[in-house]
């Protein structure tokens, strides 16, 4: 159906695969499809089993299969939504109910029973493909005179299908760029070169590279014959609600001994801010952490591997500062400034990049009858970092690798008040067999002997990281931490609500401030259970954690709190 003005289009040319997704184009689900001047979407609106279309096209015998939502009993009507959805269907079921009473004797009629699952419920599809042949089944004696004998058949699919093992050469390969995104920078994540042989597993490494530069709605791909040259064709479509993007984060930490505490972070991020495809990035976080952080990204050309990335940041936290035998609580509060560059490790792998870095800080005790004076600190040093990442989703990754690693050395030199060195490493392996999802993780940190200050000590805590505790509650020079993470998908499978997981967490680590005290012995075991949504505003967590010694806590998380 044209969006436009509602009329009904029959597509009898062009390419099938923008037929389908036209075809299948809910609308508010999936984008409306564009094919030549018409803005195209799921026809079921107006004609959801299209009987006369298909005489039209010459058929004198007609097999028609409704799968149709069928309407509401009248006890099932309790609120505004549903009745605004039965109403809508009225509209739907009247044009089916007219085409059904057009079939003739000698036509088939089959339809599923399929109440049961709903338009979005993608992860029952084989339910409904078993319905469907049940119901198929039941009329497989009129529907037998239709087949033809295996050699009529097996000719007929020679005729029209493509033998597999037929070489296809790509002569040339372009972007149909349907964004504001630089030409150069998408074509350096194809590796596709003129004169290679297409697969359906290299064609789907190129689009996945394309989409995961987070700037596109979809990316879609077509080999058109030009000259008798195969030209592959790759055409990404800019993302419809960007490019500037809003995001939301709040996590709850509850110890069940009275100690709870929250945090709310809010992120604007805008991209291609010039031809380059720079990128400005601010987050504002306020809670048991106050956070105001502004990040500025900037490759240095056209789809150039090398950047430069900057940021201005100013924060306020409260730590423990070690006073004699004693700690007291202190509100530390400072600003930061950092740079560095880059280089981009090939389409989407990951970066290695390098840069110096300066922070001032001043604390004072939260409790000023305690007499104790404030604290100043200077820090500024060099710091250099490796990123890997590979994963097939942010939020619920089903398979990839991901890793980093960083060293940072502050000097006096660089007029910091403490001197001090900073080693840290963690890796994570994802693998998917069925509905289930497992996650090996690795973390690591040392101070390489050094002594590192109150106010820039490694720390553990919170969920899947020691669960149980609350974020941040262990702290020392050392640090190590080993998990074993378990879910599965229970349902979801919509736009909004794309899955929901059931999911369990097994922990071992700690914290150290000499490297004598490291030991099997000193590990602390720690797990948690949860449940977690793949939402369209990010992924949502409600967890219970549990450590050694009765340590518990309760997490909730919405979205991501960067």
């Amino acid at each position: 159906v044209d969006v436009a003005d509602g009329t009904v289009v029959s597509l009898a040319s062009g390419n099938l695969a923008d037929a389908i997704r036209a075809s299948a184009a809910l609308p508010g689900i999936f984008a409306p499809v564009q094919i030549g001047d018409r803005l195209l979407i799921d026809g079921a609106l107006a004609k959801n089993l299209p009987i006369d279309e298909v005489r039209k096209m010459g058929a004198d015998v007609v097999i028609a299969v409704d799968v149709g939502t069928q309407y509401a009993p009248v006890e099932q009507l309790k609120s505004a939504l549903d009745i605004s959805s039965q109403a809508m269907l009225i509209t739907t079921r009247r044009d089916v109910d007219r085409q059904i009473a057009t079939l003739d004797k000698q036509d088939v009629f089959l339809a599923p029973p399929l109440s049961a699952i709903d338009t979005l419920e993608f992860n029952k599809s084989a339910e409904a493909i078993r319905l469907g042949e049940a119901t198929a089944r039941e009329q497989v004696e009129r529907l037998r005179k239709f087949s033809v004998a295996d050699a009529q058949w097996q000719a007929w699919v020679q005729k029209h299908r493509i033998a597999q093992d037929r070489e296809l050469r790509v002569d040339r390969v372009t972007v149909r760029n349907r964004s504001a995104v630089p030409d150069a920078s998408i074509a350096r994540q194809i590796t596709i070169q003129p004169g290679d042989v297409l697969s359906l597993e290299g064609i789907s490494r190129e689009i996945n590279a394309i989409y995961g530069m987070g700037d596109f709605e979809r990316v879609g791909f077509s080999v058109e014959v030009r000259d008798v040259r195969n030209e592959l064709v790759f055409e990404p479509v800019a993302k419809s609600w960007g490019p500037n993007y809003v995001r939301f984060g709040l996590n709850i930490e509850d110890d069940f001994d009275g100690n709870s505490r929250y945090q709310i972070a809010l992120n604007h991020h805008m991209t291609q801010l010039n031809a380059y495809g720079g990128e400005w990035k601010n987050t504002v976080q306020i809670g048991y952490e106050q956070r105001v952080l502004s990040e500025f990204f900037q490759p240095l050309g056209y789809g150039s591997d090398y950047f430069l990335l900057s940021s201005v940041s100013a924060r306020r936290f409260v730590t423990d500062v070690p006073v004699g035998a004693d700690t007291i609580a202190y509100s530390i509060r400072g600003g930061a400034v950092q740079v560095s560059a880059g280089l981009q490790l090939g389409p989407n792998l990951g970066a290695i990049y390098a840069g110096l870095h300066r922070e001032w800080l001043r604390g004072s005790p939260k409790v000023k009858s305690t007499g104790l004076e404030s604290v100043e600190a200077n820090v500024g040093g060099v710091f250099a970092a490796f990123s890997y990442d590979q994963l097939d989703n942010v939020s619920f990754p089903k398979s990839g690798s991901e890793a980093s690693f960083g060293v940072e050395m502050n000097r006096d030199w660089f007029e910091s008040d403490d001197d001090y060195d900073k080693l840290g490493f963690a890796a994570a392996r994802f693998a998917t067999w069925g509905a289930h999802t497992f996650l090996l993780g690795l973390r690591l940190a040392s101070s390489a002997g050094s002594e590192l200050p109150f106010y820039d000590r490694f720390a553990l805590g919170g969920f899947s990281s020691l669960s149980g505790y609350q974020s941040g509650a262990l702290e020392g020079n050392y640090l190590a931490l080993g998990k074993a993470v378990y879910w599965q998908r229970v349902g979801g499978g919509g736009q909004v609500l794309d899955g929901i997981y059931l999911g369990a967490t097994v922990e071992s680590g700690n914290v150290w401030n000499d490297r004598d005290e490291i030991n099997s012995e000193s590990l602390i075991f720690a797990g948690s259970v949860f449940v977690g949504l793949d939402t369209a505003i990010g992924p949502i967590y409600l967890a219970y954690g549990r450590a050694e010694n009765s340590v518990e806590s309760l997490y909730f998380f919405l979205g991501k709190t960067f």
